[in-house]
Parts: structure tokens; sequence; C-alpha cells
């Protein structure tokens, strides 16, 4: 049943452009913040030779732009380089999982008839047969799809720029945003599955992790739960607490499970009463 079940998950998948649009999102993100920051490094250098070549006011505006983009880099944490990658690295994490989420609200309750979360009994699809596939295959097609697309990342920064993202580091941020997408995902098709109205699983999931993140913050709660991986994505990897890495890792994978198993509880409790013609929870 659940290899039925994946069929039909990888038929919808492929079909409408989905597979492709996931795919050019990838490539996209890897490589927008790269040569955003490589852009304004070389418009920097440029203005610098003709504010030298100028004088004047010309170069009074060029070293107030300079001091500027300095102090931006500062506070973004290092080099364009490093904050192009960082860059990237959130980007999959923030409006990559909200195009992500979108392309596939169809998958994400959106095939169920109206407010019934009706399961297509033509299918045979059992609870089971309907719920795991799914959540075996897009958490984890987004997980993968997200380490690979931050390595790409890492190698075209090296590329634009000529510096190098250490390897622990390339491969630190890519585990952690990997890992917090998978629970994005897995609480998205939680929310979905269970209410059937996708449409309302992603604004309630991307605008309330944006403002919890903010509460979090400002409490300074940031250790130990799915969201301090976000954080520690665009981290130093030298900064890191690893004790405080590796509890929010167990937690935030304990949670994507529980997710999967509340929504094949919910699944399973809930009756569908067709006798009034329109189907009814």
């Amino acid at each position: 049943m659940i290899i039925k079940g994946l069929k039909k998950e990888l038929m919808l998948l492929t079909r409408g452009g989905r597979l492709i649009g996931i795919l050019l999102l990838v490539l996209g993100l890897c490589l927008a913040y790269p040569a955003l920051y490589k852009f304004s490094a070389v418009m920097m250098e440029q203005l610098t030779e003709m504010g030298q070549q100028i004088g004047g006011e010309m170069g009074d505006f060029t070293n107030s732009f300079n001091e500027g983009m300095g102090s931006l880099t500062e506070q973004l944490g290092g080099s364009f380089a490093e904050v192009g990658f960082f860059g990237a690295v959130l980007s999959y994490m923030g409006e990559g999982f909200l195009i992500l989420s979108l392309i596939l609200m169809a998958t994400a309750g959106g095939e169920q008839k109206k407010r019934s979360v009706i399961i297509p009994n033509c299918a045979g699809l059992t609870p089971e047969g309907y719920v795991l596939p799914k959540f075996i295959l897009y958490p984890i097609f987004y997980t993968v799809l997200t380490f690979i697309g931050i390595l790409l990342a890492g190698v075209i920064t090296q590329l634009l720029f000529d510096t190098a993202i250490a390897t622990d580091q390339l491969f630190f941020s890519a585990l952690c945003a990997s890992v917090f997408n998978f629970y994005m995902t897995a609480l998205y098709f939680t929310l979905g599955l269970c209410t059937g109205k996708a449409g309302m699983a992603v604004v309630v999931v991307f605008l309330g992790t944006s403002l919890l993140q903010m509460l979090l913050q400002g409490a300074d709660m940031l250790h130990y739960n799915p969201y301090a991986l976000y954080v520690m994505a665009s981290s130093p990897v030298a900064e890191v607490d690893k004790t405080d890495f590796a509890v929010s890792l167990a937690i935030t994978i304990g949670l994507s499970i529980c997710f999967c198993l509340i929504t094949l509880v919910v699944r399973k409790v809930k009756k569908i009463d067709n006798s009034q013609g329109e189907a009814n929870l």
C-alpha cells in the first residue's frame, strides 16, 4: 500500500512542472546571493577607483559608500564571500521553503475534497497508504535538495570570489539547514493534511515560524530546539555550542517523526458521512 502511495505521489510531483520548478528553485537560490554580493564587491571596487581618479565630492561619496558597505559586511559577519554564502543558506530556509510550499499545495492537502479531507477511496488507499508516502517523499526530497544546493552555493562562492568556504563550515551549514527544512516540511504537511487547507498551512507555518523565531530570540531561548538550527546554519562552526547542536538536531528529527504519527492518527480518527449528498465530518 505504501508503494502504491509513493507511485501516486511521484506522479503528482513529476506532472505539471512541479519537479522542474523545484529544481530551478534550488539552482536559482545557490546562484542568487553569491552573484549579488559579487556584483556589490565589483561595484565597490569600481567606485573606489573612480573616487580616487576624480577626487573631490565624488571621492567623499565613494568613501562614505565604502564605509557603509564595510559596516554592513561586519554586521553580517564576514567578507562578501561569506555573506553571500550565508545569504544562500538562509534563503533555502526562508523564501526557498515558502516557494516550495506553494508548489506543493496540491499534495499537502489541496487534493482533498472541500472541508471533508476525504482520502480518494477509488484509489484504494488506507490512511497509512495516504499519509506515509507523503512524509517519506517530500520532507526527505527537499532535505536532500537543500543539502546539495548549499554545497553548490559553496562551490559557486569559491568560483566567484576565489575564496574557499571551509569544508567543515560548508557541511555544517548544509546539515543544519537540511534538517531544519525537514522539520518545516513535515510541519507543513501535518497542518495541510489534517485540515485539508494547504493555503492556510502555508500562511500559518511561514508567518508563525518567523514570529516564533523573533520571540525566541528576544527571550534568548534559541537553544535546544529546531529554531536553534536556523541560527546555527549561518553561524561560524567554531562558535557553535556542540551540545546545543546535538540536542537541537535530535529534538528536530524527533518532532518531525511525531508530526507524521499525529497526522496518521488524525486521518484514522476522522469519520466521513456522505448521507446528506455532501461530504461532512
